[in-house]
């Protein structure tokens, strides 16, 4: 068998029978939010998510489970929603953010409820 300086494989390695299977390990990288493991984060991962909700995958990372945590719950749906991109999220729906504004005066508001609640009883 001839030696090359560059092969990693030396000339007497094995008794020069030749290799059958060569292993690799290692983890396999995917796209965060990408449930279906196509390559990119689409409303097919929503779909997968939504349909695989509260349960267990088939197997872990699968059937929806990004997170590979052995359930799909809402840590893959908010891996998925901050890794898609703005147009697809808006297809499905909006997700409203609060502004500081609103959020301010709602908390006034209930506040004020609760108030004039206490007082009366």
């Amino acid at each position: 068998m001839f030696e090359d300086a560059h092969s990693p494989f030396l000339a007497v390695e094995n008794g020069d029978t030749g290799y059958t299977e060569i292993d690799v390990f290692g983890t396999q990288v995917f796209v965060p939010g990408d449930a279906d493991r196509d390559g990119d984060v689409d409303i097919n991962d929503f779909i997968l998510i939504s349909n695989n909700f509260s349960k267990v995958p088939s197997s872990p990372g699968l059937d929806g489970d990004i997170v590979v945590d052995n359930i799909v719950d809402v840590r893959d749906f908010r891996l998925w929603k901050n890794s898609v991109a703005p147009a697809i999220a808006a297809a499905i729906g909006d997700f409203p953010v609060p502004e500081p504004t609103s959020l301010l005066l709602t908390v006034i508001s209930f506040t004020a409820v609760a108030r004039v609640r206490r007082r009366s009883s």
